[in-house]
């Protein structure tokens, strides 16, 4: 509750709040990411964001602060940007995971990482509905 309060308060204002009322580093953090992401909307703006792309602008936020956007927000298209993470796309998972592209032939590291979040993206935007077409999208970057 306190990140939706602290909504309509800028950066000086929401720190003088969590000072004057003590509130401790995880709280306090959940309400900085709420002003932060109320001052980065205008990502959001843009009515046909693809999903990854939405996804990309809000997984790192925490739910509280996406909430408190949510609720808060003026905009129709911001709230239903918000609202269809909050639902769906941050449930969403590609099919194959490391031990799969490790069968696959692909070596332990950082390309593994990058490659299942651009699975993930497929998945997202409909590119990829199956795992079997997920193992086509692999081979089809690997060349």
């Amino acid at each position: 509750y306190m990140s939706l309060i602290v909504y309509r308060l800028g950066r000086e204002e929401c720190q003088e709040v969590i000072a004057r009322l003590r509130l401790t580093k995880s709280t306090s953090r959940v309400m900085h990411d709420t002003i932060d992401l109320k001052d980065n909307r205008g990502a959001l703006m843009a009515a046909n964001l693809p999903p990854s792309r939405i996804y990309s602008l809000l997984h790192s936020y925490p739910l509280p602060a996406i909430m408190a956007n949510y609720l808060a927000s003026d905009s129709y298209v911001v709230s239903r940007h918000l609202y269809r993470f909050v639902t769906r796309y941050r449930y969403v998972k590609p099919s194959l995971n490391g031990n799969n592209l490790k069968k696959m032939g692909i070596a332990p590291g950082p390309q593994i990482k990058e490659i299942l979040q651009r699975l993930r993206e497929a998945r997202l935007d409909g590119k990829a509905k199956t795992k079997k077409e997920e193992e086509e999208l692999v081979r089809g970057w690997l060349g």
